[in-house]
């Protein structure tokens, strides 16, 4: 009898902690799911000399809760004019946001307000606020831990349909996995590292937690060559810090609550952009909820959930109180004791060897000394903040605005100076003829000017 008790008790917790569970994953599952009404596809059509271009990706909204949406979050790429060699053209002025289908009614224009080219981000304001959307909640990215899940919401080109790109919520594709790292830095910007699957347009789409809050925005992943599994997502403190400082109110509250949590101080007028001149679209009208209708099948499944927990609680109270028969004499147990195994000596691996190029900042006068910047294609070192992605500081003597490309090859990279005033120097004191490529191998340096702004190959 009392063996059936305990395996009645054993069996009832199992039950208690499945339900417990099940609570959190569909609580859990519900709030992306509500993530999805934040995004939406954007698309960038253009020209380079007589080829036309599009370039599509992903972006979401923030803003307060329960207000119409304008402001809108993307990675700067997406809105960059390049060409098939993957050289840059400039960037757009204005971009059309996508909510349904191409269809004039469910599509509309968004104007570049700012791009971050050295944080790969972009912010855009639509012409007319609208109610097709609703603004995401945020969280910094340090509030993200090794192994937490993690969502990539957005629209990959694997999962359009070959006839039509539809772009509803009901299209977004989520991904999911865990953080691996907390924070990578490319240099210029830190990243969330993770192994959530993302592909091309996934592009400036949220990456949200189990609350649904956007902690990083999906930019790249390495090169199917060089590493598999691993992907990086730009910290979206990057985006907060640009919202506070134009004082655009935002929200770190569920993106379904009824209320919204401002954060930042608003700035003077005379410290933000120029507003957009734009005719606001009416506002969409609802029918007042009826408390009388059916309940949704999540909401239904939690109740159920919620009655097993009782129940299950109360049963195994019973359980648990009631009186035990005075057990039997029993002779006592022996002791087993087990032999200590002696410690297993550790397998030594060999490390990884990267094949991924990337450059070293050298010299002792540089401000960017020591910092690495991989290289993932063709990479502008300059002072220009919205051309190039290697920047440095604005005062620095001897580099230009766009100084000179390098681009990684097998074993080394090529290297080409941009008419540069001042010229690109090799290790041996000679200058790179202006426009035309050269190749360096990995070890060897180049420098912009003078040896206080160099780079090593490696």
């Amino acid at each position: 009898m009392r063996k059936t008790r305990k395996q009645l008790a054993a069996f009832i917790l199992a039950v208690f902690i499945l339900s417990m569970a099940l609570t959190v994953a569909g609580a859990a599952s519900t709030a992306v799911q509500d993530a999805r009404k934040g995004v939406v596809r954007i698309l960038f059509a253009y020209k380079v000399g007589e080829t036309e271009y599009v370039s599509m990706g992903t972006g979401f909204f923030l803003g307060e809760t329960g207000k119409p949406v304008e402001y809108l979050v993307t990675n700067a790429h997406i809105i960059t004019k390049t060409d098939k060699k993957g050289n840059a053209h400039g960037t757009a002025n204005e971009v059309t946001v996508i909510f349904d289908t191409l269809d004039a009614a469910t599509t509309t224009t968004a104007t570049v307000i700012k791009c971050f080219s050295e944080h790969d981000l972009a912010i855009l304001r639509l012409t007319a606020p609208t109610t097709l959307r609703k603004p995401l909640s945020i969280a910094r990215a340090s509030t993200a831990q090794l192994t937490d899940s993690v969502y990539a919401l957005g629209f990959p080109e694997a999962s359009d349909d070959s006839t039509n790109v539809s772009s509803t919520i009901d299209d977004i594709t989520i991904t999911t996995g865990t953080i691996t790292k907390q924070r990578f830095n490319n240099g210029s910007s830190d990243y969330l590292q993770m192994d959530v699957d993302i592909n091309s347009g996934n592009s400036g789409g949220p990456l949200v937690n189990e609350n649904g809050k956007v902690i990083g925005i999906n930019t790249w992943k390495w090169d199917a060559s060089y590493a598999t599994g691993t992907s990086y997502a730009l910290y979206i403190d990057y985006a907060i810090d640009y919202f506070d400082t134009m004082g655009i109110p935002y929200s770190t509250t569920s993106a379904t609550a009824s209320t919204s949590t401002p954060v930042g101080t608003p700035k003077p007028a005379s410290q933000t952009n120029a507003p957009v001149a734009s005719t606001p679209e009416p506002e969409k009208t609802t029918a007042p909820v009826n408390t009388s209708e059916k309940i949704s099948g999540g909401s239904l499944l939690l109740i159920i959930i919620g009655v097993v927990v009782v129940v299950a609680v109360v049963a195994l109270l019973i359980v648990l109180t009631r009186k035990k028969k005075p057990a039997a004499p029993t002779q006592p147990v022996q002791p087993i004791t087990v032999p200590v195994q002696p410690e297993l000596k550790q397998k030594k691996t060999s490390p990884i060897t990267k094949s991924a190029r990337q450059i070293v900042a050298v010299g002792k006068k540089s401000v960017l000394s020591g910092k690495a910047y991989p290289l993932n294609g063709k990479t502008f070192i300059g002072r220009n903040l919205e051309k190039c992605q290697i920047v440095f500081p604005a005062q620095t003597p001897g580099v230009s605005g766009v100084h000179c490309s390098v681009e990684p090859i097998d074993g080394g990279i090529v290297i080409t100076d941009l008419g540069s005033s001042y010229g690109t120097l090799l290790e041996n004191g000679s200058k790179l003829t202006p426009n035309q490529s050269y190749t360096l191998r990995v070890g060897e340096s180049f420098f912009l000017a003078t040896k206080d702004n160099g780079f090593r190959v490696q």
